[in-house]
């Protein structure tokens, strides 16, 4: 009995001991609250030794780590460098484990009081834990660096995987909170360690951006298990390969087989990649499975590509899809699979299974990142052939400008500048994105406009320029057209001044030196109504320089 008392007792005073050493811990680190995303991580290191506070008694979360640092961090690894870095002396508090860190520099130097990026990071993880090569994971994530082994293995083993599931933000620095939570993640890691597939680890709120931003169903809002027809993917790849939301069929080859909304988009698919035997009544109502939607996507996007696309390889797809035939769709699936188009990590797609809109997403997201969605045309020719670029749609949605419902969507490359100010002659109650269906398929008004103003700029000036039309910055400003427009001065022989390059069409205060390589955005206004068809060059003039590209 009193043996049992004792042991009691001492089991007692090691429960308190316990808790009290989690309280001053807790207490040691005022800066550092229990419901703080990073405090079990740092618990953990705390508690096994690897970091401890400051002087002050704060753990300082928000504070960026060294490479001197997060090696310390870290602990040292098994090979020693050969070799001693320049700038790390012996006598170098973190010299030892620099020497094992496995982590190099450049021209023999180290930079150890250097912030370290989240990239280094990765890449030192990865070493640590065997290099491991040849993991799955989407292209949107690996063309994140040139290094992509690292990248893949550290997504699709959740240590880093971004804030949206997608941007690892590599070049960024890095946090004393987000170390701790990055090396614990790398403690876990196992062969049976669950994978992040991409499909359920993109954010649902980019998912939904993006969707708002092709706009491809008829009054669709974005909810992520919806489901849809072969009628209506049908009606969505066409519009993404037509680069029409009313569509007048005018590229492709296409008939009515049936009675049916949808029938005409149906028969378009069925004949160029999904295959005729699917153009039927049964079929078009049916629900769409992953299969048929990722070859319409892929199809649609390669063919709409204003520039050439690589493709033409069959046998090498997705695990879960059995032996084709060398058609189109196995062409497509080819090309998606070859190129990281991904949903799970294990390879598969669950091609049978009713696609959702979440799903359907996921894969036009990946497909806008290799191909681009959208097109920019320039004044410039390749001979006789107008260049004509595509775009892509702007996935790191913490970044965009707060005004960005005003337009169809925020493209990659364009500062948030040409976002936020306000057009030239503007109405306030029209924004870009009205126009846009119309400034993109009837963008040849505006193109043609454009392509005359460059000309007579040549011919009257010597100048030479090269303009780009962007349809999701096109505004109806009531009077006529706002079009928001990219400059860039090739040829400036006699160093004139943009008054003097656009002559009396200028309407600019304190506008930039028109240098050669100046490049600008600037606002140019039509003077008659937006839906007329020709825009003679005596009522257009540049209106405002929005923004001066350094």
């Amino acid at each position: 009995m009193l043996r049992k008392a004792l042991f009691c007792a001492t089991l007692i005073c090691i429960s308190l001991m316990t808790a009290l050493s989690v309280m001053g811990a807790q207490a040691s680190f005022p800066d550092l609250a229990q419901d703080h995303w990073a405090y079990t991580a740092v618990a953990a290191l705390v508690e096994d030794g690897t970091v401890k506070g400051f002087d002050d008694g704060q753990f300082k979360p928000a504070n960026t780590v060294s490479r001197a640092e997060f090696v310390k961090m870290l602990g040292m690894g098994s090979d020693r460098r050969t070799r001693d870095f320049s700038d790390v002396p012996p006598s170098y508090w973190g010299y030892e484990y620099i020497m094992t860190s496995g982590l190099e520099g450049e021209d023999n130097k180290f930079n150890p009081e250097a912030a370290i990026t989240r990239g280094d990071v990765l890449r030192l993880i990865w070493k640590r834990n065997g290099s491991v090569k040849g993991v799955i994971a989407p292209s949107i994530v690996t063309a994140q660096s040139a290094d992509k082994d690292p990248v893949a293995w550290g997504y699709t083993n959740g240590i880093m995987v971004g804030d949206d599931g997608m941007n690892l933000r590599l070049g960024d620095s890095l946090s004393r909170a987000e170390a701790a939570v990055l090396i614990v993640r790398a403690r876990s890691i196992n062969e049976n360690s669950p994978k992040k597939n991409f499909v359920d680890t993109v954010s649902s709120e980019s998912l939904k951006r993006f969707f708002e931003s092709v706009r491809l169903f008829d009054n669709m809002q974005y909810d992520e298990n919806k489901t849809i027809t072969n009628g209506e993917m049908a009606r969505a790849a066409v519009r993404l390969g037509s680069e029409e939301y009313n569509l007048t069929y005018s590229k492709y080859p296409t008939k009515k087989p049936f009675e049916h909304e949808y029938s005409s988009d149906l028969y378009i698919i069925g004949t160029n990649c999904i295959g005729e035997d699917k153009i039927n009544k049964e079929f078009i109502d049916k629900p769409a499975n992953v299969r048929d939607t990722l070859v319409a996507l892929t199809y649609n996007m390669i063919r709409k590509s204003r520039t050439a696309v690589r493709y033409g390889r069959t046998d090498n797809y997705y695990k879960d899809i059995g032996p084709l035939e060398k058609t189109m769709e196995n062409i497509c699936l080819t090309y998606s699979f070859e190129n990281g188009v991904s949903l799970y990590a294990d390879g598969s797609i669950s091609p049978d299974k009713p696609v959702t809109l979440k799903e359907f997403t996921c894969i036009l997201l990946q497909l806008d990142n290799l191909i681009g969605s959208e097109s920019e045309f320039t004044t410039e020719f390749n001979k006789t052939q107008q260049i004509i670029k595509n775009s892509k749609i702007r996935k790191d949605i913490s970044g965009y400008p707060e005004n960005y419902k005003d337009f169809r969507c925020i493209l990659e490359g364009i500062p948030n500048e040409v976002y936020t100010e306000p057009f030239a002659d503007s109405n306030a109650e029209k924004k870009p994105v009205d126009s846009y269906n119309f400034s993109r398929e009837f963008g040849f008004v505006f193109i043609n406009m454009l392509n005359d103003l460059d000309k007579s700029i040549e011919r009257d000036t010597d100048v030479k320029i090269a303009i780009t039309y962007y349809p999701s910055l096109v505004c109806d400003n009531g009077n006529g057209a706002t079009i928001r427009i990219k400059c860039e001065i090739l040829e400036n022989p006699s160093n004139l001044s943009l008054k003097d390059i656009f002559k009396g069409r200028f309407d600019v205060e304190n506008a930039p030196p028109a240098e050669k390589g100046l490049v600008f955005y600037g606002d140019i206004v039509t003077g008659q109504k937006i839906e007329d068809i020709h825009i003679p060059l005596d009522k257009v003039s540049l209106k405002k320089i929005v923004y001066v590209q350094k």
